[in-house]
Parts: structure tokens; sequence; C-alpha cells
């Protein structure tokens, strides 16, 4: 029969028990649709073969034959009919493996322990016990003689609870037909091992999946399903998993190991499947304990650093060395945490050597640093815990005309390689606010360092432990001393254990962690006189008192216009029980009474200005009656506040493009706030003059300076989100009559907004 009178019968076959529906997949040699039996209403997997020849059509059979006879074995597809006569063969719907990952790897959210870092923990540790169950199914297999040879992301399946392989179209098992030809490659392009390529039919199956197993474990870890070549290396960072974002966090140790190990050119150089499982279980029994987990990180880390074994101390002053170590250091998120000079510290990404003769980029969370190191000291101990790497900067000249931090680093622009000028306006991408001039392509924002000491120790490190560390000690030590003092705490802590204290207790002590040279450190507290005379504190003097006093040679006659009125009520204390929640307030003829007085006849100003100015004068005079008392914190505790009420409908509703202008114009070099005045006309204010958002109607956040958030290089990004929100505010200063500050918003839609406030004008 000729193959059109094969394909006709082939489809009659498949028509007579069930209905196509959409093409799912295809392959070289066939296809796979969706398919509904004609007698039920579930949506099954039909694959049958679409290129007929002898070769193909006996391997379409060894398939079905091996997942038939093997099908007791957890992990394979199961087949639920077939007709080996007109070849194809029926399956469950199941998930590829890529679209499982990933679709599990988006819903992961973030870490609530740490900021903008999204936990993959439930991710990874799935995917991971996803593949030692495939491990457990493909060593059963090769106990039987049995080899996949097509291992790939398309060829397993997440299906009831577990991973599943399918697709065993060029399976090896004994005594089978054997078309594996010498000269002609076999399997997977992206995770065919190289003998595969070279010889096929005298391979070793076991080892061959082993390696397509590793390269398919990459590809799921890393989403990328074209994979890389050759032998896995962690510090190759065009495949590295520590390059990923989504990885950069984890801990990767024993995975890493089984992928260079896994991809070895070298068929004998790799484990075999029992072993693959096990190095993966060893990854999931050390993935929930931190500190075994750092100690791996360490072995992993010295193993790259020192190839020829970890040695007790040693020194590195190339720059091009030092880069090096500080690379695989910051591959670690064990061991990428640097304690900066003065105090704290950041982890570090990577290192680079900059343009300035003798200098070092070092890639921060908080930026660039710039430094020539004079030397990178590496220090060991029988405790691997307290191992550190110290680097000592060399003393440079800074750059004129810019300060000096205390940390010793001066903030730059470098905007050619190797030059430097000023960072005051970098955020927004020109040399000077005012002038415009754009910084070139390229530029730098930096830290460049004239002295410092910078310390590296694992993040789980006795020494991190103790409380007082980050205090920027290590930066008043040489390399000798710090060695002595971390030889010192050790010992300590032995005496201490011996003595039945436990570690974590005796790291915790205030004595211990005393700073080991108290002689050096900067005295940055206030000088006290002590002998200085200790005055009474005013409150019983202000209790009895203040009833009595007269302000009124601050009142001032004033016409009722606009549309608000101020007052001024006078507080004292936080919750003093003798003022009550009525309030007390400033009236026309300059005393205070107590808000429910029936004779209250509160003072009342109608213009911002005009009550700024009495306010001051008004707590100027509070501070005078209490002369003889301690003032020192009289304006938070006994002061006048203003507060205001709507008298007046406005005229005029803000629009978008009012305050697009008032933002527009604002200078981002100062703190800035958008307020609604009482007429209904939006100002942007500068707020390093004074905060006096809350005097009027409505008030935004505040804008910090230098954040690009206003002003002539702000691309606005928020004006749609504000313009909502105001209205908002404004519609409950309508409806209320006194302050509304934006914090929260329930309204969506502005022509809703618009239409409630035109009802209340």
């Amino acid at each position: 029969m000729g193959s059109k009178g094969k394909t006709n019968k082939q489809k009659e076959s498949i028509e007579a028990k069930y209905k196509l529906d959409e093409m799912i997949g295809e392959g070289g040699n066939a296809k796979v649709f969706a398919v509904i039996p004609l007698n039920a209403q579930e949506l099954l997997a039909l694959k049958y073969l679409s290129v007929r020849s002898e070769e193909k059509e006996q391997r379409f059979l060894d398939e079905v034959k091996i997942m038939k006879d093997n099908a007791s074995i957890s992990g394979i597809m199961p087949i639920l009919d077939f007709d080996l006569d007109n070849y194809w063969y029926v399956m469950p719907i199941a998930t590829p493996i890529m679209k499982w990952s990933n679709d599990m790897r988006t819903k992961c959210t973030e870490d609530p322990y740490k900021i903008n870092k999204i936990d993959y923990s439930s991710w990874i540790t799935t995917v991971i016990k996803g593949f030692i169950d495939l491990t457990e199914t493909l060593g059963k297999l090769h106990d039987l003689g049995i080899h996949h040879r097509d291992i790939k992301p398309d060829n397993i399946y997440y299906y009831k609870e577990r991973l599943c392989f399918g697709d065993f179209g060029l399976v090896e098992f004994p005594d089978n037909n054997n078309f594996t030809r010498n000269d002609k490659g076999l399997g997977a392009i992206f995770t065919i091992a190289p003998e595969m390529k070279r010889n096929p039919k005298g391979a070793d199956g076991s080892k061959a999946d082993v390696y397509s197993l590793a390269k398919t474990l990459w590809m799921i870890l890393s989403g990328d399903e074209k994979g890389f070549d050759g032998q896995y290396s962690s510090i190759d960072q065009t495949h590295g998993l520590r390059f990923y974002d989504h990885l950069k966090n984890e801990y990767l140790v024993e995975i890493e190991e089984l992928l260079y190990q896994g991809t070895a050119n070298d068929p004998k150089a790799r484990p075999d499947i029992k072993q693959f499982g096990n190095c993966l279980s060893q990854w999931l029994s050390s993935y929930s304990d931190r500190l075994k987990k750092e100690l791996n990180e360490w072995r992993f880390v010295a193993n790259r650093i020192f190839r020829d074994g970890v040695p007790v101390r040693t020194e590195y002053q190339d720059p091009t060395a030092i880069v090096r170590v500080l690379n695989i250091l910051a591959s670690s998120s064990a061991m990428n945490h640097m304690l900066l000079p003065e105090s704290g510290g950041l982890d570090f990404s990577y290192a680079d050597i900059a343009p300035e003769a003798g200098f070092i980029y070092i890639y921060t969370k908080g930026g660039i640093n710039v430094i020539k190191p004079k030397a990178l000291y590496f220090e060991s101990f029988q405790d691997s815990r307290w191992n550190y790497f110290f680097i000592e900067a060399e003393n440079v000249e800074p750059i004129d005309g810019v300060p000096v931090s205390r940390f010793g680093d001066q903030l730059l622009v470098e905007d050619t390689p190797g030059h430097y000028v000023k960072a005051d306006d970098a955020v927004y991408g020109v040399y000077d606010y005012d002038s415009g001039v754009p910084l070139p392509m390229g530029y730098k924002i930096v830290n460049r360092f004239i002295r410092g000491k910078f310390l590296i120790v694992m993040k789980l490190s006795p020494y991190n432990q103790i409380p007082s560390t980050y205090d920027g000690r290590h930066a008043m030590m040489g390399n000798e001393e710090l060695r002595n003092y971390f030889e010192r705490m050790q010992k300590e802590i032995a005496y201490g254990v011996s003595k039945g204290y436990k570690e974590e207790e005796i790291l915790n002590m205030h004595e211990f962690g005393d700073h080991p040279y108290p002689e050096r450190q900067p005295n940055l507290c206030l000088q006290i006189n002590v002998d200085e005379k200790k005055l009474p504190k005013p409150d019983d003097f202000i209790k009895e008192s203040f009833k009595l006093w007269d302000f009124s040679e601050f009142i001032q006659e004033q016409m009722e216009n606009g549309n608000i009125a101020f007052s001024f009520e006078f507080k004292f204390g936080s919750y003093s029980s003798w003022l009550y929640s009525s309030g007390w307030y400033l009236c026309s003829d300059g005393k205070i009474r107590e808000g429910n007085d029936e004779s209250l006849e509160k003072y009342q100003v109608y213009d911002r200005d005009v009550a700024i100015s009495i306010v001051n004068c008004l707590n100027d005079s509070i501070q005078n009656k209490c002369k003889g008392y301690d003032t020192s914190n009289l304006n938070t505790k006994c002061h006048f506040d203003i507060e205001f009420c709507m008298i007046g409908k406005p005229h005029h509703l803000f629009t978008k493009e009012e305050i697009k202008n008032e933002m527009r114009n604002a200078d981002d070099r100062r703190g800035n706030q958008l307020v609604i005045d009482e007429d209904g006309y939006a100002h942007v204010l500068p707020t390093d003059i004074r905060h006096i958002g809350f005097l009027y109607p409505v008030s935004n956040e505040s804008w910090g300076g230098y954040n690009n958030y206003v002003g002539r290089y702000s691309s606005l990004d928020t004006l749609d989100e504000t313009y909502r929100d105001m209205l908002a505010c404004w519609l409950e200063y309508l409806r209320l009559g006194h302050h509304i500050h934006c914090d929260t918003n329930q309204w969506n839609n502005v022509e809703d907004l618009l239409s409630e406030i035109v009802k209340l004008y």
C-alpha cells in the first residue's frame, strides 16, 4: 500500500474512535492533537506518526512497547489507547514542564521579611523535588538497560502531581532492532551529549541521559530553552545561574556542582543517575539549614578562589587578582556582604577594573564605589565561620571642590573614563541644573574613596552576629590587629562555652561587643556641661497660670472675608487629662478659654500669612512667660497651633493642566508639597523653608528633593494619580470643611469625582 493509502487508513482508524481538536505539538516524525473520544467528553492527547519509513515505524513501535511494558514505573506518561497497525497512541493531557515551572515562578510573592525581594523558595524546591522524582524513574529504567536518549523540556510533563517522561521515540533497550548509526548524531539539539553527536552507537546511553537531564535542569531553572554550549561554569556570566535575577539570591551550591559534573565532556567524569538524584537530595537537605548553606557556600567559593587548597592567610596586591577574588565572593549570597569604613555595610554585586590607574570599581546596591586597593588580605581559621577578606585602600588625593564624607568618600560623576566632576545635579543627567548641559552617554555616579578599609565576612559569621560590630571598628585596625582581635574573640567564646554559656548568649553580651580600641573612636557625642544649673519643669506653673495669661497685644482687628478662617488652639502635653477633648482656644479678648465655654468667642483671622505671624508671636510669648523654667521642650509640650475652617465656597476648580504646570515649574532641588488653597487653586510649595501644607484645605505627601518628582527634568510619572487623589481629597474638604491630607483614595474614576464636586459649588 502506498503512503497515501496508509495515511487514509490511519485517519479512518483515528476518526473511528476520536474527534480531532487542535494540534498541540509537532516533532520531526509525529504530530500530537487534542482529541475527544466519541463516547466521552474527556480531552486527551493523540500522537500519530506523520512521516513514514521502516526505521521511523519501528521506533514508534518501540516507543509504545517501552511505555506499555514499563507502565508500572512511576514517572512514565501512561498510554490509554493505541493502534500499532496504524501507528498512533493516546495519552492524558498534561502540562509541559517549562509551562508548569514558569507558571509556578510567576506566582511567587514578595518575601515578607525583605524589601523588593521575591521569595522563590517554594518554586525552586518544588522543581528540585520534581527532578529527584525523574532521577528515580530513570534509575529504574537504567537498571533494566533502557535509555531515553531524547531528554529535553518538550518531553517532560507535569501529570498527577509529579513530573513524567514522555516521547520515547529514540529509546534504547536490550534486544531492540537497533537503527542507531555510528556516523549520525542522535538526540535533542540543545541537550544532546557530545558523544551522542560523534558516535551514538558506541555511547553509554545512561551517561548520555545524565548529560541531557543536567542540561534540562539548567533550562528549567534559568527559564531558557536554548541552553548553553559545552560544560557548565558557575562563573560564566553567559549562563551561570547566579547571574539570573531570580536566582542571584538563591542557594545553588550542590546544583551548580552537579551541573558542572553532569555536563562534563568525558562521560566517565559524570555521575550516574542515582548520584545525580542524591546530589539534588543533599541540596534539598541543605536548603532549609542556613548555617549549613553558608558553610557549603564557603567551601564552594574557596574551591574557586584557592585551587590548591585554602591557605592560612594570603595577600593580593594586583588589582586584576583582587577583582577576580571579589567577583567570586560577589557570586555567593552568603559571602557578598561588605562592612564599610566608619559604619554600616552593603551587599556587593561585582567588581571591575576602573580607568583611573590602580583603581577598581566595586558595585553595590547603594551605587558604585571607586577605590585604589593597597591590598586584599585573606585570613582563615580552624572554624571557617570566622574567615574574612579585608581590603585596605590607599590614601589618595581628593577631587577639588567636593566635600569628603565621614566615610572617606566623595560623591562624584565620572563623566569620561577616569575624569570626575561634582555630582550635585547628576540625578537629572546634567552637569548643572540651571544650565541643563547634559552629561555624556555612559557617565557614572560614583563614590570615590580617598581612604578606607572594608571587611567581608560570612553573613552568618559570629562576627556579624555581634550587634555592635557594624560600627566600622575594623577600619581602625591594620590586618594584623584585626586577625589578633578575631583570635581573641574565639578564645573568649571557647572559654564562655566551657563555663556553660551558649555562643549566641556570649555574642550578645554588651561587654563582649565593646570596641577593642575605644581610644581610637571619634567623639561624636554632644558636650554636656555637668555643672550647669538644672531648671525646674514648667508643667505646674503652666497648669496654674495659663488661664490668666493675656495675649491681647497680638489681637488685630480683621474684617471677615475670603473662604477660610484661622483660629489658635492652645495645647499643653500630649495626653493631659486636665485639657478636655473640646480643646482650649485664644479668644478675641486675648484670653484662653475652653472650647465648650458658652462665652467662647474664638479669635479668628482670614489671612494665612497673618495667622502664621500671630502664632509665632504667641509661642514666643509663652517662652517669655516661662522664664526661670526649663523651656528646652516647650515648643513641643506647650504651644499654640493654627486651626482653620471653611466659611465660604471656592469659586475655582483646579485642573490637571494647572497641577502639571505647578509641578513642572517647581525646583526639584528642594523638598516640595502640592496643596490646594481655599479658592480652589493648586500650588507647589517648597518645604525646606517651612512646612505649612497643613494650613491649606488639601495637602499632598511631600516630595523629597533630588528625586526628580517635579521640575524641568521630571517625566511627571505621577501626574494622573496625583490629580485624581487631589480631586478626591478636595471633595472631602468640601464636605467636611477642614484640612484633608492625601494618603489614601477610594476613587478610581475622575469623571465621577468631578460630577460629585460640581454639586458642592
